[in-house]
């Protein structure tokens, strides 16, 4: 690709692809990134970070806008075959993550931010089923009455019975 060319950094010539095959082993299917930082590889081009998936999509295909992920086929992370990748938005990535079960966010109070336990959430229900509203029981817990109507709803902590 002719927009990715050697450089000078200091007294030394930089060459990016060379650098990239260098730490590439390609094996049957997939072409593995030697090194990982987070499960991706990554690389300096200019000095600068870069994913070294989105860095084999660029030499094999061309540039790519700012606002488009390089996406895996084969969910593969440290794999930069560019047979393997395609291009996607933010939310395309997002939604194949998801349709991958990719995504492990810890649920109820496991999670960090998690301000309730089960057990709040439970006896917060039966509150609910008793009449008691959703401001009085937000103060009595310290969060919102939006918090406790998300609980009603079941749209947060729906993995409890």
């Amino acid at each position: 690709m002719s927009e990715i060319k050697p450089y000078r950094r200091g007294a030394v010539l930089n060459n990016p692809i060379k650098n990239f095959w260098r730490a590439v082993t390609k094996t049957e299917n997939c072409w593995l990134w030697r090194k990982t930082k987070h499960g991706y590889g990554s690389l300096s081009v200019k000095g600068k970070p870069m994913r070294a998936h989105r860095f084999s999509w660029m030499i094999h295909n061309g540039p790519i806008e700012s606002d488009l992920c390089v996406l895996h086929k084969c969910d593969n992370p440290r794999c930069v075959n560019p047979d393997h990748l395609f291009l996607g938005t933010r939310h395309e990535n997002n939604k194949d993550r998801d349709m991958k079960h990719r995504t492990k966010v810890p649920v109820g109070a496991n999670n960090g931010n998690a301000k309730l336990t089960e057990s709040d959430v439970r006896t917060i229900r039966n509150k609910l089923d008793d009449g008691n509203s959703l401001a009085s029981i937000g103060k009595e817990y310290g969060v919102t009455w939006q918090t406790i109507q998300a609980i009603k709803n079941r749209k947060t902590w729906d993995h409890l019975s």
